[in-house]
């Protein structure tokens, strides 16, 4: 029996059954002999690789004898197995010529994989998470058989709580088969392109079926707090809408949802709605989402509280009415901005200050994390009197802020004194009115030349962190020169592979 050192690194990180990676007999091999005496940690995933293209011209590159053991439960990996990816593609790959009639299809091989599927997916009894990705491409049509046998195998895995599916196609057929998911807590949908009225309606029985689910991610990828602030300036071209999607739910028992992610998607006033968002904790609006101020307004109405809140704000004042109502909030994310740049600058302007005046104050007994992100340069965004609001959150342990030039990042650095409980300060890039689609680097000159020696305010920089886009990350260090101390920030990393 091979040793645990003899293993390829694919093997003990991931198991990863593509042709192009590992060597499929081998690891059939190694996987028989192996697997019993093995630390369960090192096989937590599992990715099958359905690339329906290559049938085509005899390149199979998923592995069918896998496939066929996991059917027989002849494969020990199977009761190891946590976490399982499927990826159905329809791409053709650049070595497989377009056109070649020596080659034919195998149809022996697809009848097996068709015959196989469905039961190998089901003898992964210890699933809890599944990622479900559909890659048409624009190019073919993906066959119902094989959808349909993905989603009825994940149907019969008695531990899944987590799907992701991503990328679908508009003709898909298998939204009959995601109700039967009922015991899903967590539910994410990459989104299709357009609107399509069969989608919408086999998600809304979908998540009707599920009723522990308490994660809903809609669209749209993660939305970062240490990314730049610049946002794509998108708009919701379909008519996929969030209150249609909870309209078979039982108002008598709505969802626990804790969770909602909401990418471009259409949000107004709905009697549906609303009792599915009492129990949320964490919702998240990203840019392109439509929303209704009937939204706000019925929020508000409904006497409901989100403490962690991500939206955009313009120049529409009624998320500012609901944040006023909102007690209690502890994390609020805002990015303010236009759906274009021919729009009135100076009406956002006004609304930002409205918010450091009118509503901030009354965020600041329990507000922990705030992040601002404006779409305009300037000093703050919106001058000095942001100063006097921020400072009195005198809670907040994460404050991202955009700063344009080197007096403000000086003035940023001298005002962080007044807030003694900061541990975290992401800075972020934003575009000039003049230069909508350039965005200037933040101005690092200012935090590397910066002191502190004032004794009476080290205490915070001390424990200060300072996080740029892209990974670069400052950390106080103490220098002593002469008899004399004092804090400066020192670069430590850059992730950004540019």
């Amino acid at each position: 029996m091979p040793s645990l050192l003899s293993l390829p690194n694919e093997l003990i990180q991931e198991i990863g059954l593509v042709a192009e990676v590992l060597d499929l007999k081998s690891l059939r091999i190694v996987c028989q002999r192996t697997c019993i005496s093995l630390d369960p940690v090192l096989f937590p995933s599992l990715t099958i690789n359905l690339n329906l293209a290559e049938f085509k011209y005899h390149r199979i590159i998923f592995p069918i004898p896998l496939i066929e053991d996991l059917a027989a439960r002849r494969t020990p990996i199977a009761r190891y197995v946590q976490r399982l990816s499927v990826v159905v593609s329809t791409q053709r790959s650049p070595s497989v010529p377009k056109f070649d009639r020596k080659l034919r299809h195998n149809r022996s091989a697809l009848r097996q994989l068709k015959n196989d599927l469905r039961p190998a997916l089901a003898s992964l009894i210890n699933v809890v998470s599944a990622t479900v990705r559909f890659d048409t491409h624009g190019i073919r049509t993906i066959p119902a058989w094989a959808i349909d046998d993905v989603f009825q195998g994940l149907k019969l895995l008695p531990l899944l709580e987590d799907i992701y599916i991503s990328q679908p196609d508009l003709n898909l057929p298998f939204l009959s088969s995601i109700k039967h998911l009922n015991g899903l807590r967590t539910f994410h949908w990459g989104g299709s392109g357009h609107y399509h009225r069969t989608i919408e309606k086999g998600l809304s029985l979908a998540i009707a079926a599920c009723p522990n689910l308490s994660y809903l991610e809609l669209d749209g990828d993660s939305m970062s707090v240490n990314n730049a602030s610049y946002i794509s300036h998108t708009h919701s071209q379909h008519g996929y809408r969030l209150c249609r999607l909870f309209r078979y739910v039982s108002p008598d028992k709505p969802l626990p949802l804790t969770y909602l992610d909401i990418g471009e998607w259409n949000v107004s006033h709905s009697v549906w709605l609303y009792p599915n968002l009492r129990s949320l904790q964490t919702l998240i609006m990203r840019d392109g989402c439509d929303v209704s101020p009937h939204f706000w307004n019925g929020l508000v109405k409904e006497h409901i509280r989100i403490p962690d809140l991500t939206l955009v704000v313009g120049t529409d004042p009624a998320p500012l009415h609901f944040l006023r109502s909102n007690k209690g909030m502890v994390r609020l994310v805002l990015c303010t901005g236009l759906k274009d740049f021919r729009g009135d600058y100076e009406q956002v302007e006004r609304t930002g200050k409205a918010f450091f005046k009118n509503v901030l104050p009354l965020l600041s007994g329990t507000l922990e994390e705030l992040h601002i992100k404006p779409r305009m340069r300037g000093k703050w965004g919106y001058g000095n009197h942001a100063t006097d609001s921020i400072a009195q959150c005198k809670q907040l342990k994460v404050l991202g802020i955009h700063v344009s030039d080197h007096d403000s990042m000086t003035s940023l650095l001298d005002f962080v004194k007044a807030l003694p409980a900061l541990r975290t300060l992401y800075l972020y890039e934003v575009p000039a009115p003049e230069h909508p689609y350039f965005i200037p680097p933040v101005d690092t000159d200012a935090l590397e030349q910066f002191r502190m020696g004032d004794t009476k305010s080290q205490d915070v920089v001390r424990n200060l962190e300072v996080i740029l886009p892209h990974g670069v990350v400052y950390r106080p260090e103490l220098m002593i020169d002469e008899e004399k101390s004092s804090w400066f920030f020192k670069r430590l990393q850059c992730n950004d592979p540019s």
